[in-house]
C-alpha cells in the first residue's frame, strides 16, 4: 500500500485519526506529518477496517500522524506507514476472531461543543462517547478530567475508534501528594486521568537518555513527586548537585507542569507511568 504525506500548514489544519491531536502542533518535536493511504483494488477489505477502528471515513478523513507513526515503530527506521497500520489492522481481525472483551468503560472528560460524554475502556483503548447525557449526568462528569469515573450503561456508548490512553486504573498502596486536588476521597479513587495530551514521542531520544528517565520513573514512583513538585524537583537537583539533567528530562518535565498549570493534575503514579511511556521514545 502507498502511502501520501503531508507536511501540514498552519492555513490547512488536519485532525490525526488515530490520537486526536490538530496539526500543526509546536508541541510535536519529530514534525507536522500526516500520512493517509492509496487504496488499492487488493485492499478492499482494509477501508471498511479502518472505519471500524476509528469511525472515519478511509477514503477522506483518515490520516496518521508522524508521532504517532513515530511511536509505535521510530526506533526500527526500516519501517513504514504501511507496517504501522497493517499490524493494527492484524490485530483487530485477532481481536475479531477471539470475540470482543467486557469493556470497562471510563468517563474522563466531557465535548463541550457536541454535549456528549467523552470515555474510554482502560483495557483496550477503545474511544466511545455518549450523546445524550442528562443533565444530572453532564453535571457529574464536570469533574472527571480530574476524577474519572466508570460508566455501567454501554448500550448509549458510541464507539469512536481506538486512541491514546486518557485514562488509567490506578495503582493501590501508590505515595500520593497532599496537592489540594487530591484531597477529599483521593485514596478511593479507582481511575486517573492520564495526560496523552503531552505524550508526542520524542525521536531524538539516546539510549542514555532512556536509562535516566526510567530510573526518574522508578525514584517518582516511590515518591510524592507529583505534576506540581517533579520540574521543581529537576532544576533543585541540578542547583544543588552540578548535575544537569538530560534535555529529555527537561523537555518532560516542562511538558508536565504544563499541563498542570492548565488543570490536568498527575498523581506520582502518573509522572512515572509518563516517564516509562516517554522512554519508550
Amino acid at each position: 500500500m502507498r502511502f501520501n504525506h503531508l507536511d501540514v500548514d498552519e492555513k490547512w489544519p488536519l485532525e490525526c485519526s488515530v490520537c486526536g491531536r490538530v496539526l500543526p502542533d509546536d508541541t510535536i518535536t519529530c514534525g507536522n506529518i500526516l500520512y493517509s493511504p492509496f487504496f488499492g483494488d487488493s485492499d478492499d477489505w482494509q477501508p471498511e477496517a479502518i472505519r471500524t477502528i476509528w469511525g472515519v471515513d478511509p477514503y477522506a478523513d483518515f490520516g496518521v500522524c508522524e508521532a504517532c507513526f513515530r511511536g509505535h515503530c521510530g526506533a526500527v527506521p526500516e519501517l513504514t506507514p504501511d507496517d504501522w497500520l497493517r499490524e493494527h489492522l492484524e490485530r483487530h481481525r485477532k481481536d475479531q476472531a477471539e470475540g470482543q472483551h467486557q469493556h470497562e468503560w471510563v468517563v474522563f472528560s466531557t465535548a463541550l461543543n457536541d454535549g456528549c460524554l467523552m470515555l474510554q475502556c482502560v483495557e483496550c483503548g477503545l474511544v466511545g462517547t455518549v450523546d445524550d447525557p442528562s443533565r444530572e449526568e453532564w453535571s457529574e462528569a464536570f469533574h472527571a478530567p480530574s476524577r474519572p469515573y466508570r460508566w455501567f450503561d454501554e448500550k448509549r456508548v458510541r464507539i469512536q475508534g481506538r486512541g491514546s490512553f486518557h485514562v488509567v486504573r490506578s495503582e493501590k498502596n501508590a505515595p500520593k501528594c497532599d496537592c489540594p486536588t487530591r484531597t477529599g476521597n483521593a485514596t478511593e479513587r479507582e481511575y486517573e486521568r492520564f495526560p496523552a495530551e503531552i505524550m508526542a514521542p520524542d525521536p531524538a531520544l539516546t539510549p542514555e537518555d532512556r536509562k535516566e528517565l526510567t530510573d526518574l520513573a522508578d525514584l517518582v514512583s516511590k515518591s510524592d513527586l507529583c505534576g506540581n513538585l517533579f520540574l521543581f524537583f529537576v532544576r533543585s537537583f541540578q542547583d544543588a548537585t552540578g548535575n544537569e539533567p538530560s534535555g529529555a528530562v527537561k523537555r518532560i518535565a516542562s511538558r508536565i507542569a504544563q499541563i498542570d498549570r492548565m488543570g490536568l493534575h498527575c498523581s506520582p503514579f502518573v509522572v512515572a507511568r509518563v516517564l516509562r511511556e516517554f522512554a519508550k521514545g
